[in-house]
């Protein structure tokens, strides 16, 4: 016994020993200014750019602006690959994630214009042999149209599918349906949005179907040849993965990593072409050069439709492949995309008739800071649009209300104790107050939709009634109403029991120095204090080894997701072994203070153990997952 608790110390130094470095700042604030301040033209812009590769310690990129004559402008800056020192030029290739999928939505709407396929097709009919699982098949089945706007209420990809490093001739079909579970329907479809690669993975292969051609094929011949997109490919190209450039993360260059869902995100691309693809969907009516796509096709594509929001008129979301994104106190719409090593946008706004295309290549730079230069550089000379504040609110708006469509749904145990609002209303404003951090004030624009100050566009709309109770829709985010009680409880109890495990550990040293000095008496008094000494050291062994785990490795067998499973069964078992020893010792237990801390300590740690188990974090096998 003396023993084991000797390498529980071990494992206590071990888990607790850490060093920090802070990095220097050397960058005086001047500079920061004279990056983030809005430049007067051009050459300013490329210069301001330039100094946000250094800020943002970003090893190269490329930047294209257009307008509804075309592209107008182009720069490639920085290494396309540090320890050579190869500069990125104008045609230095990008990955450019997802992208992706809106040359897939676009590919649909041509199947669509072609006769092939329809947009309120049943996916159950064009593909059976797509594995999806829908409680809700025989009155709300998912349609085509839900998959193009994320409706359909999948899970997005789990972590084993993500990254393909053993099956290179893998079929879309077999690689869609080896994560069944991410195709298990969550809510009823055609409610709310959560993003899903997924759908897109399906929707790639219902291309190859109705098209009679291999995915990349198809997007190739039928949409990038005819743009003149003349590098860019879906995927590795033998004749150009000379011009790809290396990608970075943290400062460091990472392997190109092949991806399962390919028609969800493996765009390989430049800026000029990304930004002639954006001219395209800016200028709307192309049938010149784009067959079987019309103005009114692409109008349909920047507007959601499925959603409860948008039936409720709300028209900010996610549309066919496009989404709405409030910059520089505009509307604009794109799609951004992010793959190992790579980050890439492409926005337009149809109210100033101006758009973007940015690559980089890094993972881990803050992208939005160099959107938000080019953004606020495009509309600097054109005005906002009328900002409207009207009276006339649903005073049944108020009150409490938690986020319902994570994306991933193994998160949802992560981010269930944060999600909730409490929504206050005075005349024409709200609030939205979270439990942590600060709130945002919206005003309403009529109609129970309401928009972010400075804004001319609503991006959050209040539904009275629906399946779901009151729903408050704010930025994708689907809230439905709640109450204070379930808002404070489950953040107050847990913070208790975090607090409480990390007391256990701080009282371990001396629980260690009276076992191994032998002044804890029998067994079960050792064990007493054993059992939650061990939960403890498991549960942080298991989030040392969750935080040392680099997210493209989260679907292998390794140490750290090894570590997670058997940790987190350790520590549930450790817990509950604890609850028996406590009512065991109860009376038995000669050390009045000892008694009840090990009563507060394994209450803390059973509660902990039940919320992972409902969240199925007990055990998780995440190489499975």
């Amino acid at each position: 016994m003396k023993r084991l608790f000797g390498i529980i110390a071990g494992i206590f130094l071990l888990c607790f020993t850490a060093c920090g470095q802070q990095e220097p700042q050397t960058l005086s604030h001047s500079f920061h200014t004279s990056a983030h301040s809005i430049p007067d033209s051009l050459p300013q812009l490329k210069q301001r750019l330039e100094l946000l590769l250094i800020l943002e310690k970003i090893p190269g990129m490329q930047v294209a602006l257009f307008d509804e004559q075309g592209v107008y402008w182009q720069q490639a800056l920085g290494k396309r690959d540090k320890d050579k020192a190869l500069p990125v030029e104008q045609d230095t290739l990008f990955r450019a994630g997802s992208t992706t999928k809106t040359f897939v939505a676009l590919a649909v709407m041509q199947l669509a214009g072609q006769g092939k396929l329809h947009l309120q097709d049943k996916v159950a009919d064009l593909a059976p042999e797509v594995l999806i699982d829908n409680p809700w098949q025989a009155t709300h089945p998912v349609k085509l149209v839900h998959l193009l706007e994320h409706s359909a209420g999948l899970d997005d990809m789990h972590f084993r599918n993500i990254y393909n490093t053993s099956d290179p001739g893998i079929s879309l079909l077999d690689a869609v349906n080896r994560d069944a579970g991410a195709l298990k329907v969550r809510w009823q479809p055609g409610t709310r949005h959560a993003y899903s690669n997924p759908g897109y993975g399906v929707l790639g292969y219902i291309i190859e179907k109705f098209s009679g051609q291999g995915f990349e094929q198809y997007i190739r011949q039928h949409i990038m040849q005819p743009l003149a997109m003349q590098h860019s490919t879906m995927g590795p190209s033998p004749g150009q993965q000379q011009r790809l450039s290396r990608g970075y993360s943290g400062g460091e260059a990472v392997p190109y990593r092949d991806i399962y869902l390919r028609s969800a995100g493996n765009l390989q691309t430049r800026a000029y072409e990304l930004a002639l693809f954006g001219h395209l969907l800016l200028t709307r009516d192309r049938q010149d050069v784009l067959a079987d796509i019309s103005g009114a096709d692409i109008l349909q594509m920047e507007q959601p439709g499925t959603t409860l929001a948008a039936r409720a008129g709300l028209n900010y979301g996610y549309g066919l492949g496009l989404y709405s994104s409030s910059q520089s106190r505009r509307l604009w719409l794109g799609h951004g995309g992010a793959i190992a090593g790579f980050l890439a946008a492409y926005g337009y706004s149809p109210a100033i008739g101006q758009g973007y295309a940015l690559v980089i290549n890094s993972d881990s730079a803050h992208i939005h800071t160099l959107l938000g230069l080019i953004t606020r550089y495009l509309a600097k000379d054109y005005p906002p649009g009328r900002q409207i504040q009207v009276g006339g609110i649903d005073s049944d708006i108020g009150g409490y209300y938690r986020m319902v469509n994570n994306r991933n749904e193994i998160f949802s145990g992560i981010s269930y104790p944060l999600n909730t609002i409490l929504i206050e209303v005075q005349d024409s404003e709200m609030d939205m107050i979270p439990v942590i951090g600060e709130g945002e004030r919206l005003l309403h624009v009529g109609g129970q939709q309401f928009r972010l100050p400075g804004n001319s566009h609503a991006s959050a709309v209040f539904i009275k009634e629906s399946a779901d109770g009151k729903v408050f829709e704010f930025d994708g985010q689907y809230y439905v109403e709640s109450n204070g009680f379930v808002a404070w409880s489950m953040p107050i109890v847990l913070a208790w029991a975090l607090f409480t495990v990390l007391l256990t550990l701080l009282y371990l040293p001396v629980w260690l120095i009276n076992g191994v000095s032998g002044k804890l008496a029998g067994k079960d008094r050792l064990n007493l204090r054993l059992y939650p000494a061990i939960a403890s050291v498991s549960l942080v062994v298991a989030v040392t080894a969750l935080l040392h785990l680099p997210p493209e490795e989260s679907g292998q067998l390794n140490w750290q997701t090894l570590f997670v499973c058997i940790f987190t069964l350790l520590f549930a078992i450790s817990s509950l072994l604890g609850l028996l020893q406590l009512v065991k010792m109860w009376r038995l237990e000669p050390h009045v203070g000892a008694r009840y801390f090990s009563l507060v300590s394994v209450s803390a740690l059973v509660v902990l153990t039940l919320y992972g188990w409902y969240f199925n974090y007990i055990g998780l096998s995440l190489w499975a997952w």
